[in-house]
């Protein structure tokens, strides 16, 4: 929520092994706003342990949000490579 109204959503899943963000999406209104760095800092801080993260290789602002939440939070490696042709990923512990 920002200013009482619904500005986007997160679905996290635990696979067994590691946390996936299967979907998170702020409406375009609250972008460029700091929103999306701040909701995916709590999400990361509630849910500890491996994190891997796919994003559309041509999505450049979530790319740069996950490659921050990964330098900010990540207690040990963090591992980016090629998920499939339309994919890349990041992968790194909490």
């Amino acid at each position: 929520y920002s200013d009482g109204k619904i500005s986007g959503f997160a679905l996290v899943r635990h696979d067994g092994a590691q946390w996936e963000m299967a979907e998170f999406y702020v409406l375009p209104e609250f972008r460029r706003r700091g929103l999306g760095i701040r909701c995916a800092t709590e999400i990361v801080k509630r849910h500890t342990g491996e994190w891997r993260i796919w994003f559309n290789k041509q999505n450049q602002p979530s790319r740069a949000l996950w490659q921050n939440i990964a330098k900010r939070f990540s207690n040990g490696d963090i591992v980016a490579g090629e998920l499939d042709t339309s994919h890349d990923f990041i992968r790194f512990s909490v």
